[in-house]
């Protein structure tokens, strides 16, 4: 999707990941802290994700297209840009992947050692949010530098 309502979708879409995935990565630390709230906010924090992650790649795509339009102006400034983009949308897909997973697990029955898998799965979905929310702040950067270091202007 190259434009919405005759602009460029790439910034409308870049705020869904910018909001979402480190809202969502302060969610996930708070829960892998907090095992009571968990089992009420494990399904809400998959779902978030899952928006967070789809925003990522909107973003990318619309990116993508945007750079095709304006490579002549941008040249190859965008190159670092569109890595870490790349990297970030890998990242918060791996984070809806862990988060559907702690939900899931939230939700079945009773086993042995429930509550250490749980534990655990909700670190490593707290981990893979922080690292989803570093490359999500790096590539915004890389990002705001083609446009207010005076290449678009």
């Amino acid at each position: 999707m190259r434009s919405l309502f005759d602009l460029p979708a790439h910034p409308f879409f870049i705020h869904l990941p910018l909001v979402l995935v480190p809202v969502n990565a302060v969610v996930a630390v708070a829960l892998a802290g907090r095992r009571a709230w968990r089992a009420q906010a494990s399904t809400a924090l998959a779902a978030a994700a899952f928006i967070g992650a789809l925003g990522a790649v909107l973003a990318a795509r619309s990116g993508e297209e945007l750079n095709e339009v304006l490579s002549s102006r941008i040249g190859p400034l965008a190159e670092e840009h569109q890595q870490l983009a790349e990297t970030a949308v890998w990242f918060t897909i791996a984070f809806f992947a862990a988060a559907l997973g702690v939900a899931v697990l939230q939700r079945m029955t009773r086993y042995a050692d429930r509550e250490v898998v749980l534990q655990g799965a909700m670190a490593f979905t707290a981990v893979i949010g922080v690292l989803a929310t570093t490359w999500i702040i790096r590539a915004g950067h890389e990002g705001s530098r083609i446009v207010w270091d005076g290449v678009l202007q």
